[in-house]
C-alpha cells in the first residue's frame, strides 16, 4: 500500500510543480470491474509522444 502512496504523491507533486500559476489540477479516482482508476490531469509541460514509452514499460 505505501507504494502506491508514493506513486500517488509523486504524480501530484509532478502536476504541481508543473503546472502554471492559475492552471487546473484534476485529480479523479472511480472504480472498474475490479481495479482501482486514478487519473491526474495539469495543463503543464507533458512528456513528448517520442519519450512516452520508455516511461510506460
Amino acid at each position: 500500500m505505501f507504494r502506491i502512496e508514493q506513486v500517488i504523491t509523486n504524480l501530484v507533486d509532478n502536476a504541481i510543480k508543473y503546472t502554471p500559476a492559475g492552471g487546473v489540477i484534476k485529480i479523479l479516482a472511480g472504480d472498474k470491474d475490479d481495479q482501482v482508476l486514478i487519473e491526474i490531469e495539469n495543463p503543464g509541460d507533458h512528456i513528448p509522444e517520442t519519450e512516452l514509452q520508455k516511461y510506460l514499460e
